[in-house]
């Protein structure tokens, strides 16, 4: 009489032969699972990309973001303040976020960070008289032009770092 037994894939295997073969037979079954799940959703390719890869894009989208911010605050406040020398380490930072992204997530990483950067920068470094509250604004014009500006340096980095990769082996 078969016996269930716990198999290398951890789910029960009734059947008395190698837990290999259950490894293999689980492989096809979640292969079976996971087309019929992404055919049960309207495009199943972009909600899919953070259940696969177990939240490593969500964590690349906060990197991009709080380091944008921090950029900013810094760029504003502390470090080469009033000086075109502070666009180096933004520029470096995004060729960074760039290399660490897929293909895809590197134009929303990008534009979040350059949007993110830009913004926080203006607004961090404001001290006009008139309240923050009017000149949002004209930030946010600010900020999508840094989304591009960070779009392209992040296909740049991601671009760059691919062919690396291709050249180093």
């Amino acid at each position: 009489m078969p016996t269930t037994r716990l198999c290398y894939a951890r789910y029960p295997c009734k059947l008395p032969i190698r837990a290999t073969w259950c490894t293999l037979e689980f492989r096809r079954w979640r292969a079976i699972e996971r087309r019929r799940f992404e055919m049960s959703i309207p495009n199943a390719d972009t909600f899919c990309i953070a259940t696969r890869r177990g939240g490593q894009m969500l964590v690349r989208i906060v990197v991009s973001i709080v380091l944008g911010g921090v950029l900013g605050i810094v760029g504003s406040r502390f470090l080469f303040v009033g000086s075109w020398i502070s666009l180096i380490p933004w520029a470096i930072f995004g060729l960074c976020i760039g290399a660490i992204s897929k293909s895809k997530e590197s134009i929303l990483n990008g534009g979040l960070f350059g949007f993110v950067l830009s913004a926080t920068f203006m607004i961090a470094g404001y001290a006009g008289t008139a309240p923050i509250f009017y000149r949002l604004p004209f930030f946010v014009i600010i900020g999508l032009i840094g989304a591009g500006c960070g779009i392209v340096l992040a296909l740049l980095g991601n671009q760059t770092w691919k062919r690396i990769g291709k050249n180093s082996s």
